[in-house]
């Protein structure tokens, strides 16, 4: 990659190439930790993403079906865990399409992942391993010609399996790594020093000699080369009794950290390139670059750019090696205004209340999505942190509630639960719904969480049950009239969606409770408070009569993070705790006020996409966050200031969810523009 853009840029190349091995081979220990349970997500994600190069180099293939990778990318954008039911849907879906060929890979990909996963019982199967490493084989096998890369990877699976079947019957999680490490040679580079007449090229930092040019670090990852053994335990008691007295590895460490570091400060500016992952890991700095971060600010009396003065004479490279590449014009998008060709063809017929917000605070992410198709990648979105854990939450909740009603025929019941229940439903979806949580290392946060949960989940139905609410169904699909609206053709736009959890109060109104996981304690209080949650009116209506008003609708959040329902109705059982209703960004008095405002901003939006120009107040807001003084704003204008005041004045913004965009980059309001 830094030769192909050094050449790009009219520079000779570095030299660096692999150590004789394919960059395919880093494969098969993502392939390895994917295939181990519990399931490292983000290794699945990065095997789902391995592509092969075909009989060019223009041309590549994905190494799984690529039905399957689309299926699973959006199972696990769904579910970041394996075998839950977005899994099945996805193999299901899959199969149902695919050719004999391909329906067998499925089906072995499957049962590999879901049914016979490597596990770590006092060391790994080695027969376990052969057969998951043979079926890998088997896949690069189909894209083998002579000598070319998948050939070369082909032979060294074939090799590491070999390897692995020789040293008995079970073999350690760190023995496999270091087979592997051998086999594949991820930690060794070759160079080519004649490539590059205008640079010196060294595969270490101790290399760098004693001169004061800038460097540029290449991936300055950490190689763990201080845990590193290339003898078997065994090995080196043998050797010790043999009287072969054995270097000391961290002793070894410390010298080479410390002739590192000599040599880097010694030149004074150094620029690291340091990757997001490496072999489906996360990567970890270098020690000696962490040391080299951290003398920063320890010098006192010293600024980064007083080092970069001090250091710059006697860093620059001679004029006749120099180079500096052409400057590059950039076209930058208007983040605020554009003007497209309207029409009917952009207006929908059936929108969510997403698709509503959205439509609200980011229409042009809406139109690049909704009508062009442009969307985040799925690899980089698979679910972590709250998104993971809220989703993981909702399933046990759901999967309880569903119980009691099988249970009662169907029929509305008072949820009774017990922790113990709650704790063995968290602990049985944990491998579909949060997988992450069961990896190494992470047991502190899967117990923390598990209790939140369990305090939570409890908390709920103990307060429901104190209410007399009974629970009538969860994820309860609905679709209704959005009352007011500008659809296609001037018909009025359908309104669908789910809701998480449909109940019946104690005086027989039918209810609704949104559940929600966030660290944000006072967000969707505030929401009501301020009377401006509209995901609550919009589930008002889709059960209030249509003489009705929405405010005669109970409804609630109910947060999973602090055992705690928001609510603006008293028949939630809240008492004092119940929230009164005081107008603030925008909002309404009442579920019914809002509703209106929310259609008035939505048909000026509408009637904008039929026009042919629309202004993102979204992205107005984010660039007048960055920028307060908003008269010298990018993207403010007098057209958008009046947008701005008729959407506060008439209409509804949600300016609190302006902060979260999926297409910034793309839309403009992102990006380094230097």
């Amino acid at each position: 990659l830094l030769d192909r853009e050094l050449l790009r840029l009219g520079g000779t190349p570095v030299g660096v190439r692999p150590r004789g091995v394919s960059p395919l081979a880093q494969v098969i220990p993502v392939f390895l930790r994917a295939v181990t349970a519990p399931h490292d997500v983000s290794a699945l994600a990065d095997l789902l993403n391995v592509t092969v190069p075909g009989i060019d180099e223009h041309s590549s293939f994905p190494l799984l079906p690529g039905a399957l990778r689309r299926t699973l990318i959006d199972a696990l954008n769904q579910e970041p865990g394996v075998g839950g039911p977005a899994w099945t849907t996805a193999v299901n879906t899959t199969l149902d399409g695919a050719g004999p060929e391909d329906a067998q890979s499925v089906r072995e990909f499957d049962e590999l992942i879901r049914l016979t996963p490597l596990t770590d019982d006092d060391g790994l199967d080695t027969s376990l391993v052969a057969a998951h490493l043979d079926w890998l084989g088997r896949q690069f096998q189909r894209f083998s010609r002579e000598d070319n890369e998948p050939a070369r990877v082909t032979a060294l699976i074939s090799t590491v399996s070999t390897l692995v079947t020789g040293l008995g019957a079970r073999i350690s999680a760190h023995e496999l790594d270091q087979v592997v490490s051998e086999v594949t040679g991820t930690g060794g580079l070759r160079v080519h020093s004649e490539a590059s007449a205008a640079r010196d090229t060294v595969t270490s930092p101790g290399q760098l000699g004693t001169g004061t040019a800038p460097v540029i670090w290449w991936l300055p990852t950490d190689e763990h080369r201080s845990v590193r053994d290339l003898l078997r335990p065994a090995e080196s008691a043998w050797l010790e009794n043999a009287g072969v007295a054995l270097p000391d590895p961290e002793m070894l460490a410390r010298l080479t950290l410390r002739s590192e570091l000599r040599a880097l400060r010694r030149r004074g500016r150094v620029t690291a390139v340091l990757p997001a992952r490496v072999d489906g890991e996360r990567a970890a700095e270098h020690a000696a670059l962490t040391f080299l971060i951290n003398d920063l600010p320890r010098k006192a009396d010293t600024t980064f750019d007083d080092l970069q003065k001090s250091t710059r004479e006697d860093a620059t490279l001679p004029d006749d090696r120099a180079h500096v590449p052409d400057t590059l014009e950039f076209c930058i998008p208007d983040p605020v205004s554009r003007t497209v060709t309207g029409g009917e063809h952009l207006i929908p017929t059936r929108i969510s209340y997403s698709q509503w917000e959205k439509l609200l605070v980011h229409p042009l992410e809406w139109l690049l999505d909704r009508r062009l198709g442009i969307r985040a990648g799925g690899l980089v979105d698979v679910p972590t942190g709250n998104r993971m854990v809220g989703t993981w939450l909702h399933a046990t909740v759901e999967n309880i509630v569903n119980r009691r009603l099988d249970e009662n025929g169907g029929d509305p019941v008072t949820v009774y639960v017990t922790a113990h229940e709650v704790t063995e439903e968290l602990e049985a979806l944990l491998p579909a719904f949060a997988s992450e949580l069961a990896l190494p290392g992470r047991s502190r946060d899967r117990g923390a969480t598990i209790a939140l949960a369990v305090r939570s989940i409890t908390g709920l139905f103990t307060a429901l049950e104190d209410a007399g609410i009974r629970v009538r169904a969860v994820e309860a699909e609905f679709e209704t009239t959005l009352t007011g609206s500008h659809g296609r053709d001037g018909a009025p736009l359908v309104l669908g969606g789910f809701r998480d959890m449909d109940v019946i109060m104690a005086d027989g109104t039918d209810g609704v409770i949104d559940l929600k996981y966030t660290f944000a304690k006072k967000k969707y209080r505030d929401a009501v408070a301020n009377g401006t949650a509209l995901q609550l009116a919009v589930y008002a209506a889709s059960l209030a009569t249509p003489a009705a008003h929405l405010a005669d609708v109970p409804v609630a959040y109910f947060s999973l993070h602090d055992d705690l329902l928001h609510t603006a109705d008293p028949r939630f059982g809240l008492g004092e705790d119940t929230l009164d209703v005081s107008v603030a960004d925008g909002g309404a008095p009442t579920a019914d006020e809002l509703w209106d405002r929310a259609v008035t901003g939505l048909n000026r939006i509408l009637d904008d996409l039929r026009a042919g120009h629309l202004t993102d107040l979204g992205n107005l807001l984010v660039l007048q966050d960055a920028d307060p003084d908003s008269n010298s704003s990018e993207g403010t204008t007098e057209e958008t200031r009046a947008a701005l005041a008729a959407a506060g004045e008439t209409g509804y913004l949600p300016a609190a969810s302006a902060k979260y965009t999926d297409l910034a980059l793309v839309t403009g309001v992102e990006g380094d523009r230097a």
